[in-house]
């Protein structure tokens, strides 16, 4: 699976800006119109649309990537089966001066309001937990929302992801030291975001849903997800199925206690949920909910969250993101983008519309 850090350097100019153009987003925006009830606000991330298109046709792709040409013939506006309204864009913080975030957040809120969408949520990444850098890039961190903030895109929700020890190496575990400057750093990101309006909802990867053997023993919890959470009393989470399966060594009868448990224990604080399936551990070309077949049961999450609908522990269900995206071995049945995205969403039609 490519990583979605490298694959991005692909899509930015020198100065790291991300190249999302009002075609793309609006051709995005076309797809899905009438398939997803209005009860649910579901967005797409633009990271699994630029993978399908690269799978499509790579080359071509890649040498039109300055206007996205390849996406106007893909993503075809007469295509009129469905619309997005909200994406979740990247915000581009690591190695960039505050002028450069600026210039990014600037070139992505024009493109968003010129395809007609909103940015609900916004994910980025940075390493907090190293005594040195973490205080200077948790203040980036701070920056670059508040400029998404003011640009008056509708963002509501950071999706944050403390960065990993190591990127090639995502399984090491953080030393208590770490885990204590990381609270530090963290805690001071999700105070100054609340004042704004900003939510974060704290993403995650395999490691930090592992037994962690420095968290200290005064803690309740084990894993470093629920540590931060119970560390921090504004910051929430966003549910992230598949990595909690890898996470958990593939099993899927303890991904399902993992998420049940989460679920019943903070699904008040869940602001998100990523949506996205896999079987026997490869992320699949699209979603599905086939029990014997996949390693998530979304059935049981939907049903845990109508539990808290029904009790009035939540007002409406969590920001729902469609992230599909496929690993090396995926299935290619699909010969478009279109049509597997169009898939997607009818199969979580299927699983949150019932």
């Amino acid at each position: 699976m490519q990583k979605r850090r490298d694959f991005l350097k692909t899509l930015t100019l020198g100065s790291g800006v991300l190249l999302v153009t009002p075609t793309l987003l609006s051709s995005f925006k076309s797809i899905t119109e009438n398939i997803l009830s209005s009860r649910i606000d579901v967005s797409f991330q633009v990271f699994p649309w630029t993978l399908y298109l690269d799978r499509q046709n790579s080359t071509e792709w890649k040498n039109s990537v300055a206007n996205f040409k390849l996406l106007n013939t893909s993503y075809s506006a007469s295509n009129n089966q469905s619309t997005f309204k909200s994406a979740e864009g990247f915000l581009e913080i690591n190695g960039l001066s505050q002028t450069e975030i600026n210039q990014s957040i600037t070139n992505l809120a024009q493109n968003i309001s010129a395809a007609g969408l909103i940015m609900k949520s916004a994910y980025t990444d940075i390493e907090i937990h190293n005594s040195i850098s973490g205080q200077a890039n948790a203040d980036l961190v701070i920056y670059a929302a508040k400029q998404a903030k003011k640009a008056n895109i509708g963002f509501e929700i950071l999706v944050f992801n403390p960065a990993p020890e190591d990127w090639d190496n995502i399984e090491l575990q953080k030393t208590a030291s770490e885990l204590a400057t990381q609270v530090n750093q963290l805690s001071r990101i999700v105070s100054a975001l609340k004042t704004i309006g900003v939510t974060v909802s704290l993403h995650h990867h395999e490691a930090p849903v592992k037994i962690n053997s420095n968290i200290p023993k005064i803690s309740s919890t084990t894993t470093e997800i629920e540590y931060m959470l119970e560390q921090i009393t504004d910051l929430t989470l966003c549910l992230e199925p598949t990595w909690l399966h890898r996470g958990l060594g593939a099993n899927k009868t303890a991904t399902n206690n993992k998420l049940t448990q989460l679920i019943k224990t903070y699904g008040t604080r869940i602001s998100e949920i990523h949506i996205r399936q896999s079987s026997n551990n490869v992320f699949k070309e699209t979603f599905s909910n086939i029990s014997d077949t996949d390693d998530i049961d979304y059935s049981n999450i939907v049903t845990l969250f109508s539990d808290l609908l029904a009790n009035n522990s939540i007002t409406e269900l969590p920001h729902l993101v469609l992230e599909q995206f496929f690993d090396d071995g995926a299935k290619n049945a699909y010969p478009t983008a279109t049509d597997a995205q169009t898939a997607n969403l009818n199969a979580v039609k299927g699983v949150f519309c019932k």
